[in-house]
């Protein structure tokens, strides 16, 4: 298929638009709720008009449910661009595209180019191509515009199109939706829409129903075919012969993300029945990761891990030992100060390193033998490592202070809001981890321009719960959190 060359500064405003497109109605995830005076709006998602052989999908909408809009309003409230819309006629992508437009080189006029005919919602596309000459299979970008007046649509959206890129078209206008690919593309594009749409596939609905309210934004993914397209994939991606999604939402004070992973070339796992404890670390826990069933995980599925990445266990460790180690139960943590000092590069108060590990296992002795393996002597910063063996209990540590808090584990975290906001579900999750930003902000508020410094300083932590992966299905949730 031949391929249209664009000259560079076409090029340009092409990736420019696209970045500005995509900014406008992003960015409104965070203050697009106070333009109330948009009104309440339902209908078709973007996936109604874009091809239904599409691998990757994903999609932005303004106008999402009111207690969404409440929400993201609030956790965006200290935001200089939130105060703008609060203060404007409530038009929030008139507020955006005067944030973006002066980084555009485009002759478009929002009241009379835009405004007339842009919805709320936008949907990205990659469909695999017919060309498949090359090692990767060729890709195909479709967009969906949502158009609030059709007729106008027709007349402005080719005329702005034409100003970004002469390669690009409008294939059709399909449930409310202006569908924008290349010239090139625009036959075999119009072919798969007349086979049906993404909103009919049955995998594709069944996995963005599972998520519940989409929120301000969701993606979607066939993961084996769009790893099999792109080097740029993560190999880890190609293991799953299934399909990936997820949304974003917003509820008291907590950006979330949930998603859900199907077709994981993974044994299932198997409940230990032996509950999270990152609850009992000190309350002032850093960041903490706790796995259950680790080590049965571990056994189950080393034999076609090792296969498939060519991988082995050296130095003398063995499957039963790692498992051991890995155990029914892993929690591992460090403290707010190491977590400042190694991530923030911050030693303002640094008194050492504080990182250790509980385990919960059925032989404390082969799990002992394979920490000696696994980390000698050595913290991996020069600090000696302390072990105890304890019941069913093998414990691990930078020195033997904190040995003794993940040994007792009465330190009060399960006590702190940061904790149980990013975390609610940390007792019944098979998969927990967490991080107290707080101990970063510092660092953070130096890496944003001052307009932002107050949003970010109220970042308290991220948190993610997972559950146990059972017939390749697994499902999670991040969590953002602020004060």
């Amino acid at each position: 298929m031949p391929q249209v060359s664009v000259a560079p500064k076409k090029r340009r405003k092409w990736v420019l638009v696209l970045v500005g497109v995509l900014a406008l109605l992003l960015i409104g995830g965070g203050v697009a709720i106070a333009g109330m005076k948009l009104g309440w709006f339902s209908g078709p998602q973007p996936s109604s008009a874009l091809p239904g052989n599409a691998v990757a999908y994903f999609q932005v909408d303004l106008n999402p449910s009111p207690n969404q809009k409440l929400a993201a309003l609030d956790y965006f409230k200290e935001l200089p661009q939130t105060g703008s819309v609060t203060q404007s006629s409530g038009d929030v992508k008139k507020v955006l595209w005067g944030m973006v437009s002066p980084r555009l080189d485009l002759d478009v006029n929002y009241e009379t180019d835009l405004k007339p005919w842009l919805g709320d919602r936008i949907g990205i596309a990659i469909l695999p191509s017919a060309n498949t000459s090359q090692r990767y299979a060729s890709k195909i970008a479709v967009g969906a515009l949502q158009v609030t007046n059709e007729a106008v649509a027709k007349e402005q959206l080719p005329r702005l199109l034409k100003d970004i890129s002469s390669a690009l078209e409008v294939v059709t206008i399909k449930n409310g939706y202006a569908v924008v690919t290349t010239t090139d593309d625009a036959d075999e594009v119009s072919s798969q829409l007349a086979k049906g749409v993404l909103a009919q596939d049955p995998n594709f609905s069944s996995d963005m129903g599972s998520l519940g309210d989409l929120g301000w934004a969701a993606g979607w993914s066939d993961t084996s075919t769009l790893a099999s397209m792109s080097w740029m994939v993560p190999s880890v991606v190609g293991q799953m012969d299934g399909q990936a999604a997820f949304a974003v939402r917003f509820s008291d004070g907590v950006l979330e993300i949930p998603g859900i992973f199907r077709g994981i070339d993974l044994e299932d796992s198997t409940s230990s029945g032996v509950v999270a404890d990152l609850g009992g670390l000190p309350s002032d826990t850093g960041a903490a990761l706790s796995i259950q069933g680790a080590g049965d995980l571990f056994t189950k599925n080393w034999p076609r891990i090792s296969k498939k990445s060519g991988a082995s266990l050296q130095n003398g460790l063995t499957v039963d030992g790692v498992a051991a180690f890995l155990g029914n139960r892993i929690t591992a943590s460090a403290s707010a100060g190491t977590v400042r000092a190694r991530l923030g590069n911050d030693y303002s108060d640094y008194s050492g390193l504080e990182v250790g590990a509980r385990v919960t296992t059925s032989s404390t002795g082969s799990a002992q033998s394979a920490a000696e393996v696994m980390f000698g002597n050595s913290g991996g910063y020069g600090e000696a490592l302390v072990d105890r063996r304890d019941g069913d209990q093998y414990l691990l540590a930078s020195s033997s202070n904190y040995l003794n808090e993940v040994s007792t584990m009465t330190g009060g975290l399960g006590g702190e809001m940061k904790f149980t906001k990013a975390v609610p579900d940390w007792r019944q999750s098979p998969v927990v981890g967490y991080l107290d930003l707080t101990s970063l902000t510092q660092v953070m508020t130096r890496q944003v321009p001052s307009r932002y410094q107050n949003f970010v300083s109220r970042l308290q932590s991220v948190g993610f719960t997972g559950s146990a992966i059972q017939a390749g299905k697994m499902t999670w949730t991040i969590r953002l959190v602020r004060s």
